[in-house]
């Protein structure tokens, strides 16, 4: 689930910068409105649609219902009617029957779903906010498949420079100097 969640976050916001500042409001409010900073008790009415979206408020009531449910905490204290686990579940504002763990699963399945199809959605839909400037830096001469690299370089030729006369260079615009290592004759072998 995680992992949808950051991708759809960095495909939608299509800009280091952006994904940065929304995904961590997003996290912020999952924390926040999750059930793990504030109760469902303490959360205010206007803000319980928050509590309802959070895919971490599924998941800590998933886990809480399976385990504060289980053999070992049915203790009954003196004084009290109620077991020990439906008692600390209370206390906290989270739900005490067990049919929570199954609705859990499900709305985090359904999360992964979500938030990958968004994810796909966000890349077939969004453009870059800025110009594609990567060219191709093989040669069609040198290359194996010489007919497919000049194929792909006239491709991004025309995405970056749309409305733009024709650059004459071939390579591609790196923030750095590449360089290369080769070693040739190397053996490797472990001794028994």
């Amino acid at each position: 689930m995680a992992s949808g969640l950051f991708r759809a976050i960095a495909a939608t916001a299509r800009n280091m910068i952006l994904a940065n500042t929304f995904g961590s409001f997003v996290l912020l409010l999952f924390f926040a409105l999750g059930g793990v900073v504030l109760s469902k008790d303490d959360v205010k009415g206007w803000w319980i649609w928050g509590y309802w979206s959070s895919p971490l408020m599924y998941s800590q009531t998933a886990i809480l219902v399976n385990e504060f449910l289980g053999k070992k905490w049915r203790h009954i204290p003196q004084n009290t009617t109620q077991p020990l686990g439906i008692q600390v579940l209370e206390g906290r504002g989270f739900f005490t029957e067990s049919k929570w763990y199954w609705l859990g699963v499900g709305a985090l399945l359904g999360f992964i779903l979500v938030l990958n199809l968004l994810f796909i959605l966000a890349l077939t839909l969004l453009n870059a906010f800025d110009k594609v400037r990567a060219t191709i830096t093989e040669d069609p001469q040198s290359s194996e498949n010489g007919g497919r690299a000049v194929e792909m370089q006239q491709r991004a030729s025309n995405q970056s420079q749309a409305g733009e006369s024709q650059n004459n260079k071939k390579g591609m615009i790196l923030p750095f100097e590449p360089h290369s290592i080769t070693f040739n004759e190397v053996v490797y072998s472990v001794d028994m």
